[in-house]
């Protein structure tokens, strides 16, 4: 957080204290043990599953902060505005958390369609994300909040004639969420009491707009996630279809050279083996545009449309003899999209979805090549 400090300090249109900037943002995010509260709680799940890089600059940090912030704000301003000062009058903290679950037991109506499920499990997490509020507004909810959690329906597709990519992820988000609040109510008495007191100031620090100097970095948002789009769109090159790309190859396999590097024409073949597997009409062949750390030239990139419409599956494979793993990124089940994943470094990748598979001997004592094919079509079509 030191970092973000002085890119907020340094910015001309700042007029807070640099001190008080590393304070306030130290209580969010405490770089050791100490004052952890609801912000610090819901700031560190936020990076760990959303879309932010888990390793990243500076930079964006202060814009997913700032982004995080500006909900956590409009979150507590709508509670306020449906059930009055929750914050000043804990009795009122109490009678919206009741209000609150019957509302959402209520609206369960009968439905079996992947909309209708949907709209429940929707239901069931907003209600979560305000009753966690709701209860540091009034830490004598806590039992009742643990009460709920085991009444609240749970999701399920096996009795839905069908379901979506995006039935999957909200069941995914909610069961999630819940085994977290589970947790933290399972911290002991007094560890659970400290939570809720640094909880409590914290949100009333939010109310009071001590954390206002990171809306200018909100707003600017729009324009460093096209900046960032660019870049990564720069990472790769595709590829012609058709002719052009058996050519293409045929002078790889011919040169046995790919990026000055002697190539395994059979991982080639690999590739060429998914293509005709998937359908060449489902498929678009890249390669890395530059050398990096991720997967850069030094690699060639089979992007497959997903069955199910959720997106591109990627396989990126290195022709180059006994050099680098398989990165394998099924979208359903990645923090981004492949593109994104595979022009940051290997490791970040795998931290957000990517699979590393290795060339080795099937069990069954079919060839290395074989057994990486095999893998790969098991990765992408088994079920979620």
């Amino acid at each position: 957080m030191e970092a973000v400090a002085d890119i907020v300090a340094a910015d001309p249109a700042n007029d807070d204290d640099t001190e008080a900037i590393a304070t306030c943002l130290h209580e969010i995010a405490p770089s050791g043990p100490g004052a952890y509260g609801y912000l610090t709680w819901r700031y560190a799940a936020t990076r760990a599953t959303g879309s932010e890089s888990s390793v990243s600059t500076a930079h964006e940090d202060l814009v997913a902060l700032a982004i995080f912030i500006d909900h956590e704000r409009q979150l507590l301003k709508d509670l306020v505005r449906a059930h009055g000062s929750i914050l000043t009058k804990p009795n009122l903290a109490g009678l919206a958390l009741r209000k609150e679950f019957k509302d959402l037991i209520d609206a369960d109506v009968a439905g079996n369609s992947a909309a209708d499920e949907l709209r429940r499990t929707r239901a069931s997490f907003n209600f979560l994300r305000r009753a966690v509020l709701l209860t540091v507004a009034n830490s004598g909810n806590d039992q009742q909040l643990w009460d709920m959690l085991d009444r609240i329906r749970r999701p399920s597709t096996d009795r839905l004639p069908e379901t979506s990519p995006q039935l999957e992820r909200a069941i995914r988000r909610l069961i999630g969420f819940t085994a977290a609040v589970g947790e933290l109510l399972s911290t002991d008495d007094a560890n659970l009491a400290e939570f809720f007191r640094h909880s409590r100031r914290q949100l009333i620090a939010l109310q009071l707009k001590r954390y206002d100097f990171l809306r200018r970095f909100r707003d600017g948002v729009a324009g460093w996630e096209r900046a960032s789009r660019r870049t990564t769109e720069l990472a790769f090159e595709v590829l012609p279809r058709g002719e052009q790309l058996r050519t293409f190859l045929g002078e790889i396999r011919r040169s046995k050279m790919y990026s000055g590097y002697r190539v395994d024409e059979h991982r080639l073949t690999v590739l060429e083996d998914l293509e005709t597997h998937f359908g060449a009409e489902r498929c678009t062949w890249h390669r890395g545009r530059d050398h990096s750390d991720g997967i850069g030239n030094n690699y060639l990139v089979l992007a497959i449309n997903s069955a199910n419409g959720s997106g591109e599956n990627a396989v990126a494979i290195s022709p180059l003899a006994g050099r680098h793993a398989t990165y394998v990124v099924r979208r359903e089940w990645a923090e981004a999209d492949w593109r994104i994943l595979f022009a940051n470094p290997k490791f970040e990748a795998r931290l957000r979805g990517a699979r590393k598979l290795l060339f080795t001997t099937g069990a069954d004592r079919i060839d290395q090549y074989s057994a990486m094919r095999d893998k790969i079509i098991n990765l992408l079509e088994c079920n979620p």
